[in-house]
């Protein structure tokens, strides 16, 4: 059953987009657990890429995350040895 009306609705448009992402997802998930990595840190990862060094605070901004969910992936990550703390002194 393909009428025209089914062909060419918003719905069909919303399926055919929603099965490309679920692809994407897939793909992107299986590159992640082979390098061993989460979606959030590598969201970490381009922020600091793209923007350079910021504090956690603004990190929590770019990334929209909390900040007890971005405490937990920074700290990973510095277990891993994706990223390394770097102490401000206060002015």
């Amino acid at each position: 059953m393909n009428t025209d009306w089914e062909r060419n609705s918003d719905i069909h448009l919303q399926i055919v987009l929603q099965r490309a992402v679920k692809k994407i997802d897939g793909k992107i998930g299986k590159d992640f657990r082979e390098k061993g990595i989460t979606s959030s840190q590598f969201s970490v990862l381009d922020v600091l890429y793209t923007k350079g060094e910021m504090r956690i605070c603004e990190l929590i901004e770019k990334v929209l995350s909390t900040s007890g969910n971005m405490t937990v992936v920074v700290k990973n990550m510095e277990q891993k040895g994706l990223v390394i703390p770097k102490i401000l002194s206060e002015r």
